[in-house]
């Protein structure tokens, strides 16, 4: 996607300009949106939609909802003890003795960076100790944002960012490099208490420009100020979201849209300050079928009688079927139908994979998305359909 076109596009929103711009230009420096409330829960798996303000919509998880294992995708998971920054393009690191930031002794470096305004407006994103959590196998997601009407318009999160605290800042330019950084209250040099931290910066942020900041006083609350978003690359046409090409059945690697990513590594933060900061507990994130959406051995036997029926004459090739109107429609046998009735009584259709399929609840979309990794990957074709008489 083009970043100019998407920063050109969020300009013209009814946001506020400072929002627009931190969201636009975090966006084009590392291809993550930037949450513009990181208190807000999003949790990773969630799907659901970009509106007009290209603010995202939950509706619901793939890990709740059982499609996550029918499709072989898990949770993988890595963290970070120091502190993240991340700048956008319009802002470079400098090294000044200026910038320290006053009440914090010198052997608290780490803690803050110096910063200059190349461009006419600059953002930068700070998080404490950040757990990153990221989908395996995000090339499956193409079966369902392809194949699945109902997802065509549909993006969803597969990598976050969550921390017990963050500082993000957007500010105009400046006449001289200014400073971002952890700040006490107390002006000592004893080991800084967790209740008495802010950060705090000594760039002037004027009409349209902020600094906001959370900080965490339990170790159940998190916040999410970045994470990625994944969609059809032909359908949304702009948006702060990484474009997912169709997955090929030419066996060819699957390689999604280029990421920026971060420079230089996060500086570490000294083990009194590493102390007195909680990193908040991490629920794993459920890996089977909801208990409401179990799939019955007595449904997959039904399922699987209505296909082996429908394989009497070989199937088309699953990338042509895409592109070519199918031969002619199949037909099931009615008696058949009534000995061995399907997951539902609901109308039934012909999918893009060659298979009769009942369209009813997200059971049934997990029970094909299952029988369909099973029986027959995304990258195998078929031998061409005889024509029909």
């Amino acid at each position: 996607m083009d970043p100019t076109s998407f920063i050109s596009s969020m300009m013209s929103r009814s946001l506020p300009s400072g929002e627009r711009g931190y969201v636009a230009m975090m966006f084009d420096s590392c291809n993550l949106f930037a949450s513009w409330d990181p208190r807000n829960v999003i949790e990773l798996g969630d799907y659901g939609k970009l509106n007009d303000d290209d603010q995202f919509t939950r509706e619901g998880n793939i890990f709740e909802d059982g499609l996550a294992q029918a499709l072989g995708i898990t949770l993988r998971q890595s963290a970070d003890a120091g502190v993240m920054f991340i700048k956008s393009h319009t802002l470079s690191e400098k090294q000044d003795g200026r910038s320290k930031t006053p009440g914090i002794p010198d052997d608290f470096d780490g803690l803050k960076k110096c910063f200059k305004v190349s461009g006419s407006r600059g953002a930068l994103l700070a998080m404490v100790k950040p757990e990153i959590h990221r989908l395996s196998s995000i090339q499956q997601l193409s079966y369902l944002l392809y194949n699945e009407p109902t997802w065509k318009d549909r993006v969803v999160v597969t990598e976050s960012y969550i921390c017990p605290s963050f500082a993000r800042l957007c500010v105009s330019k400046q006449e001289r490099p200014f400073n971002l950084g952890l700040y006490s209250s107390e002006s000592t040099d004893s080991a800084f208490a967790k209740d008495d931290l802010e950060w705090r910066t000594t760039a002037n942020v004027g009409e349209g420009e902020f600094l906001q900041q959370g900080f965490t006083k339990d170790s159940q609350t998190r916040n999410y100020p970045l994470f990625r978003l994944v969609g059809r690359r032909d359908f949304l046409q702009s948006g702060p979201y990484t474009r997912l090409k169709r997955h090929s059945s030419s066996r060819r690697k699957f390689s999604p849209s280029p990421e920026r990513r971060i420079s230089s590594p996060p500086p570490q933060l000294p083990p009194s300050i590493l102390d007195s900061i909680e990193s908040p507990p991490v629920t794993p994130l459920p890996n089977s079928i909801h208990p409401s959406l179990e799939v019955t051995q007595e449904d997959i036997a039904a399922q699987a009688s209505i296909a082996d029926r429908d394989t009497s004459s070989p199937q088309p090739d699953i990338e042509r079927v895409h592109s070519a109107p199918s031969p002619g429609p199949s037909t099931v046998d009615e008696d058949a139908n009534t000995q061995n009735p399907p997951l539902s009584q609901k109308h039934r259709s012909k999918s893009k994979l060659g298979l009769n399929i009942v369209f009813d609840t997200t059971t049934n979309l997990v029970t094909r998305l299952a029988e369909s990794v099973r029986s027959r990957t995304f990258s195998d074709a078929a031998s061409p359909r005889s024509p029909r008489p």
